[in-house]
């Protein structure tokens, strides 16, 4: 049976868990109302989350303790006399979090701009041809969980796990850095970035 005891201060409440005749206490630090169109497990150590768009997942660490009741996840961090690493660990765990749920209802879009001459990309049976001004092309498998759609300076990219698609990203943002003198190299769209003017000669 689960039971509920009010406070006056309605931020934390105690839920009462009657389990082999031992009760736990579980206080709420936090807690998210999760869209009936996502399914949660747990296995191993890992919260899944679930879709039509895929399957994604966090590690918890053992100070981390939830509760699953009535399409919400509850969280609670279990770090004592520590207040200002609790909340820093209770901060990650929430990006995290939402970035799952966003990730697992709609996709993440991020664009990406070939600044440079003769800069050139094409995909052929799952691999990205780029052409960044070397005399061959560079060739990278697409990871099955990331979509791209090529355009003639743009690339496209979608997929459902925001972290591994930045770490995809600037990596092939690190094939090419971006030049401030010469304005050229790989950018997300809408990157700020400061032209440099070089060495001027004397007369």
């Amino acid at each position: 049976m689960l039971k509920i005891k009010k406070k006056i201060k309605q931020i934390n409440k105690i839920y009462f868990k009657n389990s082999f005749c031992n009760i736990k206490i579980f206080f709420i630090d936090n807690f998210f109302i999760i869209n009936k169109n996502i399914k949660i497990n747990v296995k191993n150590n890992k919260i899944y989350f679930k879709s039509k768009l895929g399957i994604l997942y966090i590690i918890f660490n053992n100070n981390l303790l939830f509760f699953i009741k009535n399409n919400k996840l509850l969280l609670n961090i279990n770090i004592l006399n520590k207040e200002y690493k609790k909340k820093k660990f209770l901060n990650l765990y929430i990006k995290l979090i939402k970035i799952k749920i966003k990730g697992i209802l709609q996709k993440f879009k991020l664009i990406l701009i070939m600044k440079g001459l003769n800069f050139k990309n094409n995909i052929k049976n799952n691999k990205l041809l780029l052409k960044l001004g070397f005399s061959h092309y560079i060739i990278i498998n697409i990871p099955n969980n990331i979509k791209i759609i090529n355009k003639q300076n743009k690339l496209i990219f979608y997929s459902i796990n925001y972290i591994y698609l930045i770490k995809f990203i600037f990596f092939l943002k690190n094939l090419k850095k971006l030049n401030c003198y010469k304005e050229k190299g790989l950018l997300f769209q809408n990157e700020k970035f400061f032209k440099k003017e070089g060495k001027k000669n004397k007369k």
